[in-house]
């Protein structure tokens, strides 16, 4: 079974949508990990952003790297990955 999530392209739509951030990014994150968890699906992939590191221009960034975000985007990414 395969999945699929909605992305938003545009930081203006993000920052201009703050809900639509949290539906897509949140709760369609929820709605795919209960759906996957009620059919018995043992793995999710989950695509982060680079966006979560803020202003780092040397990557690569690692999970230990410090995040800093700058908006609300990578700051529901972030939320989704708790």
């Amino acid at each position: 079974m395969v999945l699929q999530m909605a992305v938003m392209i545009g930081v203006h739509w993000t920052l201009e949508n703050p809900l639509g951030v949290r539906d897509v990014n949140m709760d369609r994150t929820h709605n795919v990990l209960t759906a996957a968890a009620d059919a018995d699906v043992n793995r999710v992939l989950f695509a982060p952003t680079s966006e979560e590191y803020g202003d780092l221009i040397d990557p690569p960034y690692l999970e230990t790297t410090d995040v800093s975000p700058k908006t609300n985007y990578p700051v529901a990414k972030l939320a989704d990955k708790m």
